[in-house]
C-alpha cells in the first residue's frame, strides 16, 4: 500500500480482528481532560454485523497517564512516546477470510478501495545493523527484586510488577522490523508523531462488547514446554490470584452488582514462552461508557501491583526512567460504544533508529532474585529476534 513514511497510521488486533487505517480527521493529546475529548470523537453508529470497527477513536495511554484517574507520581522524565495520543479514524481495512474489506464513512472507503489492491505482504527482510546500547545491570534488577521482598515481609504490599529498560539501536525501519514478530493476539502499530509504538502483547486488557465486559490478566511465565510446572508452580499461582482479585476489585467500581464472574485459569502458548491467564466477566453499568471503564482500572493491575497506590509508589521509587508507553493501554473506543485496549507489553517504543524495550516480572512473597532477573531477559526474546540477537551481549 502506498502509504507515506511520515502517514499516521493504525493497526491493531479488535475481537480477533486485523484492523488497518490511517488518514486520521482528529487528534488528541493525552492531558487531564483527555476523558472529555476523547467522548466528543466517539459517533453513536455502531459497525455492521460481523465487523469490529467501522469508525472510532485509536490510540494509546502511557503508564504515567495513570496519574489523571489514579493516585501516582508522575513519571521520572520524559518518555518516548509522551503520555499518549488518541485519533479519530471514520474508517477502516478489516482482514476477513474473504480479505480485506473496507468499512466506515462513504468517502473515506471510496479512497481506501483505490489503495487496498496495492497492499503488500510485509516480508521479513535480513537486518542489516542492530545492537544492544543500554543494559541495566542484571544486579541492578535483581537488588530491586530484594528491596520489594523486604517491603513485602513487613507488610507493605503483596505483589509489584518491576521493569527496566533495554535500549536498541537498528538501522531497519519500524514497519520491516514490526512485520518479523509474529502475530501476537494483541498486538499492534501506531505511527504516532515523530515516533512509532509497536506492540506484540499476548494480554488483553479489558474488551467492552454490547455490554458486557472482560478481562484476561496474564502472571506466571515459563519457558516453552513447561506448561505442567506453570500449572504446578504455587508462586505463579499466587501471583495470578492476587491480581485477579485486584482486577475483580476494579470492574466492581462500574459493574453492576453480582455479575463479576471468575473464569478457570489457563495457559496461552506463545512462540518464545508461556503465561498463565484467567478471564473475569462482568456487566457494565447501563449509565456508564468505555471511558468510565477506562478510568476505574487504569493503569492495569497485572503490570502495577496489589494493593495498587502502593505497588505504584514502589515502582516510581525503584525504576530510574519512564515507562512511556510500556504498561499502559493500546487499543480503540469504537464507533457505537464497544471498546478494546491491551496491556502494553512487550512493546518497543521507536524514534530516530532508537527502540526502548522494557521487560519485568511480578514479584511476590516467594520470588528469587536471580529467576526473576532471567525472567525479564526471557520476556525480550521476542524483540531480539526481530532485531537479529540472540543474546545480550551480542551486537
Amino acid at each position: 500500500m502506498a502509504l507515506e513514511p511520515c502517514e499516521d497510521i493504525a493497526l491493531l488486533m479488535i475481537q480477533g480482528q486485523v484492523v488497518l487505517t490511517w488518514g486520521a480527521v482528529a487528534e488528541v493529546p493525552v492531558t487531564a481532560d483527555w476523558q472529555r475529548q476523547v467522548r466528543d470523537l466517539v459517533g453513536a453508529q455502531r459497525p455492521p454485523k460481523g465487523l469490529a470497527f467501522a469508525g472510532g477513536v485509536i490510540g494509546h495511554l502511557a503508564y504515567e497517564a495513570g496519574r489523571f484517574s489514579e493516585r501516582m507520581a508522575p513519571g521520572r522524565g520524559p518518555s518516548v512516546t509522551g503520555d499518549g495520543l488518541f485519533r479519530r479514524y471514520p474508517g477502516a481495512l478489516l482482514f476477513t477470510p474473504q480479505g480485506w474489506v473496507a468499512a466506515g464513512e462513504a468517502s473515506w472507503v471510496h479512497q481506501a478501495k483505490r489503495r487496498v489492491e496495492a497492499l503488500p505482504a510485509l516480508a521479513p527482510s535480513r537486518t542489516v545493523f542492530a545492537r544492544l546500547s543500554k543494559v541495566p545491570p542484571d544486579v541492578d534488577f535483581a537488588r530491586g527484586v530484594e528491596e520489594i521482598l523486604a517491603r513485602i515481609a513487613v507488610g507493605e504490599c503483596y505483589q509489584v510488577n518491576l521493569s527496566r529498560a533495554l535500549v536498541f539501536e537498528s538501522e531497519e525501519q519500524p514497519a520491516t522490523l514490526f512485520a518479523r514478530l509474529p502475530l501476537a493476539p494483541h498486538g499492534a502499530f501506531l505511527r504516532l508523531r515523530d515516533s512509532v509504538l509497536m506492540s506484540d502483547s499476548p494480554e488483553l486488557f479489558w474488551r467492552l462488547h454490547e455490554g458486557q465486559v472482560q478481562t484476561r490478566p496474564i502472571k506466571g511465565t515459563a519457558p516453552i514446554g513447561a506448561k505442567a510446572q506453570l500449572l504446578a508452580d504455587s508462586k505463579e499461582q499466587a501471583e495470578l490470584t492476587m491480581i485477579v482479585d485486584l482486577m475483580r476489585n476494579d470492574l466492581g467500581r462500574v459493574c453492576l452488582p453480582g455479575t463479576i464472574q471468575t473464569h478457570a485459569r489457563r495457559v496461552l502458548a506463545l512462540p518464545t514462552l508461556l503465561h498463565a491467564e484467567q478471564q473475569i466477566t462482568g456487566t457494565l453499568s447501563p449509565t456508564l461508557d468505555a471511558v468510565d471503564l477506562m478510568d476505574a482500572t487504569f493503569p492495569p493491575g497485572s503490570v502495577t501491583g496489589a494493593p495498587k497506590v502502593q505497588a505504584m509508589s514502589l515502582i516510581h521509587r525503584l525504576e530510574p526512567v519512564a515507562r512511556g508507553a510500556y504498561t499502559g493501554a493500546i487499543g480503540a473506543f469504537v464507533d457505537g460504544g464497544d471498546a478494546e485496549f491491551s496491556v502494553a507489553i512487550r512493546v518497543a517504543q521507536w524514534r530516530a533508529h532508537r527502540l526502548t524495550v522494557h521487560v519485568g516480572c511480578g514479584v511476590v512473597a516467594d520470588s528469587d532474585p536471580q529467576r526473576e532477573t532471567q525472567e525479564s531477559w526471557l520476556k525480550a526474546q521476542s524483540w531480539m529476534g526481530a532485531l537479529g540477537l540472540t543474546s545480550p551481549g551480542e551486537t
